[in-house]
């Protein structure tokens, strides 16, 4: 295939916001690409050459692109920047100049070859590299057509993203066999031991389902593990399972306070301490996913706690180590919120609406009928989102006196000429002959009887009377018509805020947390803040929620399928011992989301003396851990092994585990052989995958833990060992088991793991 028809391809999926759309486009071009190809463009279009947990990234900077663009165009530095800062975004900008540039060198590239200069840009390094990055992108930009080059600069900056997760091309693959999901659990079953998208496309592509029965685990690949189900009382463990082999659990909670305000399908904007079990949460990646389990716990003594604010949203308040998504030397990075600073660009996901319900959506016109067989027919346009977005600020349904009202409200002094505007579209658009007026208390009322259309609005836009509501089929209106609904609510609600900008005011929280994900959805970018406000008349406190849509880029920007958010301030604050800490855990991703904020809830692989070590999420950490990986050259005895477990802090004076918020310290990527000393770490192996060319994934746990234990060299001393086995015991009964969870939370661990 060559790179031209890909980008259209490209171009198809950025115009969507539906999954479902987005897996059928991708099948069509899987089953247009060639074996070789799909491999190599499941990476193109996540901005990658290869697999995230292999570290491989461009390390170009925007400075650095516009260099090339300068190169390949020929043209001056301030009329390229001059025209970027007027489009705002560099692909369309070379785009532009692209069009009205014509190069005798551009022709139509195999994607085979693009891919191969990008493999080069992404790879080469030492002296010189910079320049020859540079050369390679400038000599590109020259080859391909303006499409192709519109995406060809956003790769580097690993801004392509196309807004779908591993899981999406899973079902893609599962549709270019079928025409269906109905492959998809086969294909995440081998995902799950070999990570590798490409590897597997290309697999599926040469012989189909079956290719795929082959997978093992590849030293140096990690797999994706199960995680364990929690259990709330021995008496539960022992009744569904029986008598198990119980050992200690080493790992620990990052957490937040009860009153951190999470998205949640369905609830809205509400505080942790009150997201229940299967509630659907917000994650970085954009979508809503289930709850596996919640966590409640009390602040420790030593642990620290901070308050960090971004600009447009929320502070939440937060513990030491709890992991913040950030934006930094132009990728996305996981770190510690104690390391967070001002100015510091926060990541905040474009929500994916699309598993909403889209029951009720309308789009070019609709039939409104009331039960009298009464009908007429509404064009559906940018005054009728206007009209609801005003309605929905200062609108009121009711039923009394015999009359079917529907009306708006607007202030009798200075909204006058508004009140006509208003009068008019509603005569137009819903064919009203009569609009009666009423001032009162310096208010103007327009209203009218109009029983379907009263009907109407009390289906999707109260909520059982006793408030307003915004239904899910909004998920699906276009950019243009929400702008339009905005404009209109901004017109009822809404009041200029300094830097140009608006803010709207609603005591409705679910209406402000769904029209802030619809906003971010479209690329408006729209803050959010809990505010209590003071009623003089009656002093009365009312919770408000106000909507902030900035009139400057200063402190937020869209980029792609993100927000960029800046931190106003981040301050470690005091604490009550008596604070109350919650944590969530989210299925097929552990980060939820709060207030612009996204948050983040070790797999050793060793062949010969070379050695990797993994996070649970993929990420490659070995020289975050170099007393790890000498313990692990001293005391594994295999040519080749993969194996799971958990790395904790120790104190050898005291001879105790140290809490999570200690151990966590030790993952930065600074200062690293001072923390060692200060922190050494301690593993537990607990799971045996691989050793010598032999999977033992599917082997039964008592043949893996023997092969374990064969395969560790330890003196039984916790002293003088850096890597251990965690010692296993079998219960039967209810009492010893309460007593072994017990004894492991003194010792600062989470709980018992049983098999």
């Amino acid at each position: 295939m060559k790179f031209s028809e890909l980008a259209i391809y490209f171009d198809k999926i950025q115009q969507n916001s539906s999954r479902l759309e987005i897996t059928r486009i991708l099948a069509e071009l899987f089953n247009k690409l060639t074996p070789d190809e799909i491999e190599k463009v499941v990476y193109l279009l996540q901005g990658r050459v290869r697999p995230a947990y292999e570290g491989i990234d461009f390390g170009m900077a925007e400075k650095t692109i516009i260099k090339s663009c300068l190169s390949a165009l020929n043209i001056e530095k301030n009329y390229f920047e001059k025209e970027f800062k007027k489009i705002g975004d560099l692909g369309k900008t070379i785009e532009k100049f692209k069009n009205e540039i014509h190069s005798f060198e551009e022709g139509d590239l195999e994607i085979n070859k693009v891919y191969e200069i990008f493999y080069r840009i992404a790879t080469v390094s030492g002296t010189g590299s910079q320049e020859i990055k540079t050369s390679l992108l400038s000599q590109l930009i020259r080859q391909l057509d303006p499409t192709s080059s519109r995406f060809l600069v956003r790769l580097p900056t690993g801004i392509i993203r196309m807004g779908f997760s591993d899981m999406t091309v899973l079902d893609a693959y599962s549709f270019m066999l079928s025409g269906d999901k109905s492959w998809r659990p086969i294909i995440e079953k081998y995902y799950h031991v070999r990570p590798e998208l490409g590897y597997i496309g290309k697999l599926i592509k040469q012989g189909g389902i079956n290719s795929l029965k082959n997978i093992g685990p590849k030293v140096f690949t990690p797999i994706i593990m199960m995680k364990a189900e929690r259990m709330s009382s021995a008496r539960e463990i022992l009744d569904q399972i029986g008598a198990c082999l119980v050992e200690p659990k080493f790992d620990g909670f990052r957490c937040i306070t009860g009153h951190t305000p999470i998205y949640v399908k369905s609830k809205g904007y509400i505080s942790v301490k009150d997201v229940n079990i299967n509630d659907e949460v917000l994650t970085h990646k954009g979508t809503f996913e289930k709850v596996l389990f919640t966590n409640k716990r009390l602040i420790d003594k030593k642990e620290k706690l901070f308050k960090l604010h971004p600009y447009l949203g929320d502070s939440i308040k937060i513990t030491e180590g709890h992991p913040i998504l950030v934006f930094k030397n132009n990728k996305d990075e996981w770190i510690p919120v104690e390391q967070i600073k001002t100015g510091d660009e926060l990541i905040f996901p474009k929500p994916n609406l699309s598993e909403f319900s889209k029951n009720g959506y309308i789009d070019k016109y609709f039939n409104l009928i009331d039960e009298s067989g009464y009908q007429k027919k509404i064009k559906i346009n940018k005054d009728f989102y206007q009209f609801l977005g005003f309605w929905l600020g200062d609108g009121f349904t009711n039923e009394f006196h015999n009359t079917e009202r529907v009306g708006i409200t607007f202030n009798a002094k200075t909204e006058k000429n508004l009140a006509a505007r208003y009068k008019k579209i509603i005569m137009n658009l819903f064919q009203i002959s009569k609009i009666s007026e009423y001032s009162h208390d310096g208010g103007l009322t327009l209203y009218w009887r109009d029983k379907p259309m009263r009907l109407w609005l009390s289906q999707y836009f109260r909520r059982e009377w006793k408030g307003k509501n915004i239904p899910e089929w909004f998920s699906y209106i276009s950019k243009e018509n929400f702008l339009a609904f905005l404009n209109g609510w901004i017109e009822s609600d809404g009041a200029i805020s300094h830097g140009g900008g608006y803010k709207i005011v609603t005591k409705e929280r679910d209406v402000a947390a769904f029209a802030q994900l619809l906003g971010l959805r479209h690329g408006v970018i729209i803050g959010l803040h809990k505010i209590r406000v003071k009623i003089k008349s009656t002093n009365f406190i009312g919770t408000y929620y106000e909507l902030i849509i900035p009139g400057t880029t200063r402190y937020a920007r869209v980029l792609n399928d993100r927000i960029i958010i800046k931190v106003l301030r981040n301050e470690k604050i005091k604490k009550d011992p008596r604070l109350n800490l919650y944590n969530l855990q989210v299925k097929n991703n552990e980060s939820y989301c709060s207030g612009l904020v996204a948050l983040h809830n070790c797999q050793i692989h060793k062949k010969s003396n070379q050695i990797e070590i993994f996070s649970r999420s993929l990420e490659k950490v070995t020289f975050m851990y170099p007393d790890i990986v000498e313990g692990l050259k001293k005391q594994v005895k295999a040519s080749e092994i993969i194996i799971e477990g958990e790395a904790i802090g120790y104190n050898p004076k005291t001879k105790d585990f140290l809490p999570f918020q200690e151990t966590v310290q030790r993952k930065r990527k600074y200062d690293i052989a001072d923390k060692s000393k200060e922190i050494p770490l301690k593993f537990f192996a607990f799971e045996l995958l691989y050793k010598n060319g032999k999977n033992y994934i599917n082997e039964p746990f008592f043949k893996r833990r023997e092969i374990l234990e064969e395969s560790i060299i330890t003196t039984k001393n916790i002293s003088v060992d850096t890597i251990l086995i965690a010692n296993q015991e079998e219960v039967v009964k209810e009492g010893r088991l309460e007593a072994m969870f017990d004894e492991a939370v003194k010792k600062n661990l989470e709980g018992m793991e049983l098999d």
